[in-house]
């Protein structure tokens, strides 16, 4: 069962990826996490954003901490 929650929780944070480079695209700015949220089908700010902290954690994202539409792709992700 642990096997395909983390191959969810992988698949999520690809949907995730994929929804902030096509946001950021055709917006010329990031999405906020309830915007982030709506377009992977998550519900809560809070559960966006502990998938954010993975994602950060693992070098795929950034953002700068209090301001708000800085969350950024990092070179990282772009190679994943």
């Amino acid at each position: 069962m642990k096997h395909r929650e983390t191959e969810h929780s992988r698949d999520r944070q690809q949907q995730m990826l994929l929804a902030i480079a096509t946001f950021t695209r055709q917006h010329g700015y990031a999405p906020t996490l309830r915007e982030l949220g709506a377009l992977v089908g998550m519900r809560t700010p809070s559960a966006v954003r502990w998938q954010l902290d993975r994602l950060r954690a693992a070098g795929l994202v950034d953002w700068r901490d209090g301001a708000s539409r800085t969350l950024r792709l990092t070179g990282k992700a772009a190679q994943s």
